[in-house]
């Protein structure tokens, strides 16, 4: 009985005890002399890595748990077969990814480029760390990343078909990493900022426009106007802009942007005295203003050049301005009904926007007009539910009947 349980007993032992693990390093003149190793990294225990190691001009071994009794060497450089006893390996001075294969003894020492990358902002996202360019991140000793920055931003919005992702760097000459932008074309409508850091999603938004501070999770949503817009996101201050396209003035007076199809008017505008039709027509984010010359009057177009050698005037009087970013074509008008004496409309009409043909009114109206958008009567009513609009070009109109407007879109 006392055999059989010291059998088990040393059964048991010889079973439980597991070999201590392997370690491979180099060691030499080449790394800290010949008297400590420097380990090398396995996952496996075969192969063994070094990434990024300076070595020094002089020669190194490979061995097995800092131990002289498993070596390897050779005289090739910088890849080879190692083996047991083998000469010490020459190695020129240098940053170098090492790597050695224990049961073959193959190694290899490849050159580690000095990290001069260039000064270009193409920015790459590696776990959640963003690099300047992908060179940052090579150098980094990364070699996987996905382009682009690990925050992303889009813009949500009820006349929107879809989400629209705002591009990283802002708008004009220089590069701002925290803004972000987009040029959109949209109706009327609510709008938020779906802003993604990594892999946590949040909603940001406010109730001011054309621009605002944005809060997380706010409830209201931003009132966005018809219009095209250059939107900008500050990713750290949660500043936002909605700014029009384009700025534009003549004879001294901005414009303001009426509709997403380029229009844009100033009205009611007294000029105290002849005035030089002169003006500017900018994309936003163009540094430079550059004169542009109206080569007519009461209407023409905003040129580079002086057509004529007599400048253009404006006379001293009161007017509408219209102009098309588009057509680049101006005109002064007399001033006539303006869209801003119209109240909030109760009803509702459909379709809207509406290609051709009919539009349906929600309810018996009286006196009914449509108006463009230079105040300028095309249609009238007596008492309708219906109206005909076939023929109208595409633009922006505005309906009324009595107190009450309502702004119609023909496509």
């Amino acid at each position: 009985m006392k055999k059989l349980i010291l059998f088990l007993l040393v059964t048991s032992s010889l079973f439980s005890y597991s070999l201590p693990p392997i370690s491979v390093g180099i060691i030499g003149t080449a790394v800290n002399g010949w008297e400590v190793d420097v380990d090398m990294i396995t996952t496996d225990g075969i192969n063994f890595t070094l990434v990024n190691y300076a070595l020094q001009n002089g020669k190194l071994k490979f061995r097995e748990n800092d131990d002289w009794a498993v070596n390897w060497g050779s005289t090739d450089f910088p890849s080879g077969s190692g083996i047991q006893n083998g000469d010490n390996i020459p190695i020129t001075a240098g940053k170098y990814d090492i790597s050695f294969n224990k049961e073959t003894g193959a190694y290899a020492f490849i050159v580690k480029p000095e990290c001069i990358c260039p000064a270009v902002y193409m920015p790459v996202c590696v776990n959640g760390v963003i690099y300047g360019n992908s060179c940052e991140a090579q150098c980094a000793g990364h070699t996987e990343w996905s382009e682009g920055s690990c925050t992303t931003i889009k813009l949500h919005g009820s006349s929107l078909e879809a989400a629209v992702k705002l591009n990283r760097g802002g708008i004009g000459m220089l590069y701002d990493p925290d803004l972000y932008s987009t040029t959109i074309s949209v109706d009327t409508g609510e709008f938020y900022f779906e802003v993604t850091d990594w892999d946590a999603v949040s909603h940001y938004a406010a109730s001011d426009f054309p621009n605002g501070t944005a809060k997380l999770d706010y409830d209201t949503k931003i009132p966005v106007k018809e219009g095209t817009f250059i939107v900008t996101y500050n990713s750290k201050t949660n500043v936002y802009y909605f700014t029009p396209d384009y700025y534009v003035s003549i004879g001294g007076i901005d414009l303001k942007q009426v509709d997403k199809n380029g229009n844009y008017e100033a009205r009611n505008i007294t000029f105290e005295s002849d005035t030089a039709l002169q003006g500017y027509e900018n994309y936003y984010g163009n540094d430079v203003l550059w004169t542009k010359y109206g080569n007519g009057f009461p209407s023409g177009e905003l040129t580079d050049e002086t057509i004529t050698l007599v400048a253009v005037y404006i006379p001293k009087g009161t007017y509408d301005i219209f102009y098309s970013t588009k057509t680049k074509k101006y005109s002064f008008e007399e001033p006539s009904l303006s869209t801003t004496d119209f109240d909030i409309s109760a009803f509702t009409v459909w379709p809207n926007p509406v290609n051709s043909g009919i539009i349906n009114i929600s309810e018996e109206l009286s006196n009914v007009q449509l108006f463009d958008i230079h105040g300028r009567l095309l249609l009238s009513k007596k008492q309708t539910r219906q109206l005909n609009v076939t023929g109208l070009d595409a633009g922006t109109y505005f309906l009324t009947s009595g107190n009450k407007t309502i702004k119609i879109s023909i496509q």
